[in-house]
């Protein structure tokens, strides 16, 4: 195996030394050759090989051209490594200075960031997710965007909803709402509805949403925590998130329709055909009474119950042979009277 000799790459080298060296390092007849000038002072050769006169262990001598003088290795290898020593201390203060310029430039970014407030923030227990809320709503200056599934909410809950909503419509805040389509049945929420309408708020409905959220001014935003847990919630200040949120908020938007509290009465019978051709596809797909429930913002036990009216109709016995009956009857597919 030859070895390269990293040395000669500092030297220059003429291109008859590079030939007769073949830049490998000293072959056996080279450092024999050197033995015998160590042994003998000097040797008397026209032109030693080019490998010991690169790495600097044979050099000319002063007294007679003629003349090649041994040089200690060490002391060769001293000359030889001189330059490198020089260019990596070089190179070493400047990687420190580098690293000086980063440091600074880190504790201002962490120095920044500290006084900056959290990309996100888990907030736990009721008391402290409303008084967050209040304090964000508070300053809500232009948008106000919320997403309430679940159904009619409780009355005390809307109570605290309302005085927070109204002070911020009154300083000209756009609020949009949306909401499941079964609290067009539900009077208290209605009331709600009614009044936050009246300031100047829209509010829209869906047979389906995925989830809570409340976005300020696309500035701060808050999703649930925990699917089991409703005392936590997400604050959420990461704009590329927020403006993620903004996004499928529109889309939902967009497909749900206006409520009208006036005329409630004249709407319901049309949601309740509608809910339970939801509630039947989502059965059929696989999904709980639990999780349909959920979903469309309706009691477990009002799922039940469709499903037992829908059986009924059909001739049904088990869930597993409603799935058949609705597919072969064609029962999802006809239009909500």
């Amino acid at each position: 195996m030859i070895v390269k000799c990293t040395f000669m790459k500092s030297q220059k080298m003429s291109k008859e030394d590079e030939t007769s060296c073949g830049g490998s390092a000293p072959c056996p007849g080279a450092l024999e050759l050197y033995g015998r000038a160590v042994s003998s002072g000097a040797v008397t050769d026209r032109e030693p090989p080019a490998c010991l006169r690169a790495i600097g262990l044979l050099q000319r001598s002063s007294d007679d051209p003629m003349m090649w003088v041994p040089v200690a290795p060490a002391t060769a290898e001293t000359i030889a490594t001189h330059q490198m020593e020089l260019d990596l201390a070089m190179l070493r203060s400047a990687i420190a200075t580098t690293r000086a310029t980063y440091a600074a430039a880190e504790s201002t970014y962490i120095r920044t960031r500290e006084t900056q407030e959290a990309p996100q923030a888990l907030l736990q227990g009721e008391k402290v997710i409303n008084a967050v809320l209040e304090r964000e709503i508070a300053k809500c200056a232009a948008t106000l965007l919320t997403v309430q599934p679940g159904g009619g909410r409780p009355e005390s809950v809307l109570r605290e909803a309302l005085k927070r909503d109204e002070a911020a419509l009154r300083r000209g805040v756009s609020q949009c709402t949306l909401y499941q389509n079964t609290v067009r049945g539900h009077v208290p929420t209605l009331n709600y509805i009614k009044r936050v309408i009246q300031c100047g708020a829209e509010v829209r409905t869906l047979d389906e949403l995925v989830d809570r959220l409340i976005v300020c001014d696309d500035r701060v935003a808050f999703i649930p925590a925990s699917e089991i847990r409703r005392d936590a919630a997400l604050e959420i200040r990461d704009p590329i998130i927020i403006r993620y949120l903004v996004a499928g908020f529109g889309k939902a938007w967009e497909r749900a329709a206006p409520i009208n509290t006036e005329h409630q009465t004249r709407w319901a019978p049309k949601v309740t055909s509608h809910l339970q051709k939801k509630i039947i596809h989502m059965v059929i797909t696989g999904h709980t009474d639990t999780s349909i429930a959920g979903r469309l913002g309706v009691s477990p036990r009002t799922v039940a119950e469709h499903v037992r009216k829908v059986s009924a109709l059909l001739g049904s016995r088990s869930r597993a042979e409603l799935g058949f009956l609705v597919a072969r009857s064609g029962w999802l597919d006809r239009t909500p009277s």
